[in-house]
């Protein structure tokens, strides 16, 4: 339940954990990984979909295709899907 900014601030502070630890592996080597993140919001009163079902269907696209600009743009990196006015945008923090 957090509007956009708040929303990109928590994933934000997830990559930045992820990024900052160092995994052990099975084989006592360190090894850092990184991660893309995808978030997208719902604000009441403006989707025209009511069952909750198809909201989360969007929402869960919307993040995933978030995420997968987050891939494209280099890796490592949180975006926001930005709800289309004629072609999906997406901010890039």
């Amino acid at each position: 339940e957090s509007d956009q900014s708040h929303a990109m601030e928590a994933a934000e502070r997830l990559r930045q954990v992820v990024e900052s630890f160092s995994f052990c592996t099975s084989a006592k080597q360190s090894i850092k990984i990184t991660v893309s993140i995808g978030v997208a919001c719902y604000v009441p009163n403006t989707s025209a979909y009511a069952d909750k079902y198809v909201v989360l269907q969007e929402l869960m696209r919307h993040a995933d295709q978030a995420m997968y600009q987050a891939k494209a743009n280099g890796r490592n990196r949180t975006v926001l899907w930005i709800t289309p006015l004629n072609k999906p945008e997406v901010e890039t923090f």
